[in-house]
């Protein structure tokens, strides 16, 4: 009896740590960079892929949307130079890879043009995590996510200028598009406010962290 209980345990310890070795393997993240320059156009951009195809599709796709906005806009001279630059950074919490991405990209104008792109993956059910998730999990998920940013974001000192303070409370409204960029970290989910959605351009984008504690849902 006793010989047996000691040969589970030995199988239970291998098992664990392949599963542990198979999950680091898959979930390892590797650097890859694209570099291009010539007359019209200069793209600079830093993403990561993963031993995941499903993953690395949907990662490809945000990357190649906005090079072909680049490469296809139209070049009225030989003055103009388009500019992309994406940068990424990575979290990882509990079953979930989420990346964030920030770009920058000029096609002509008084000031270059941003944009946030977010991912969140299940390496568990192979699924991607978006808003609508979080809804099924809590039907008031948008209510909760709108009062908690306010509060969040009336703590910031520029916000009690009156013209400031409609312009973040119109972007916070409960509304599901106002919340759809976001990630899992291990402080809390995070929510992304692009440049004009809560405050005017010159004072670019905002986050908050909300603790998974002050919000119902299953992750």
């Amino acid at each position: 009896m006793k010989r047996k209980t000691i040969f589970f345990i030995i199988l239970f310890t291998i098992f664990t740590l392949l599963l542990i070795i198979f999950l680091f393997k898959n979930n390892n993240t590797k650097e890859k960079s694209i570099i291009t320059s010539n007359n019209n156009i200069k793209i600079d951009i830093k993403y990561p892929t993963y031993n995941n195809k499903k993953l690395n599709k949907k990662i490809d796709k945000v990357i190649s949307s906005y090079i072909n906005t680049i490469e296809d806009y139209p070049k009225y001279t030989n003055d103009n130079l388009y500019t992309l630059f994406i940068e990424y950074k990575e979290y990882k919490y509990k079953n979930y890879i989420s990346i964030v991405f920030n770009i920058e990209y000029y096609l002509g104008g008084a000031h270059p043009n941003h944009s946030i792109e977010t991912i969140i993956y299940n390496t568990k059910d192979h699924n991607f995590i978006t808003i609508n998730n979080l809804i099924s999990d809590n039907k008031n998920i948008i209510s909760n996510l709108s009062k908690i940013s306010r509060r969040e974001l009336e703590k910031n000192k520029i916000f009690q200028d009156k013209t400031l303070k409609a312009m973040m409370l119109d972007g916070t409204t409960p509304n599901k598009k106002n919340f759809t960029k976001l990630i899992f970290s291990n402080k809390g989910l995070i929510l992304y406010f692009e440049r004009y959605q809560i405050a005017p351009y010159y004072l670019g984008e905002y986050n908050i962290t909300i603790p998974y504690n002050n919000l119902n849902i299953n992750i």
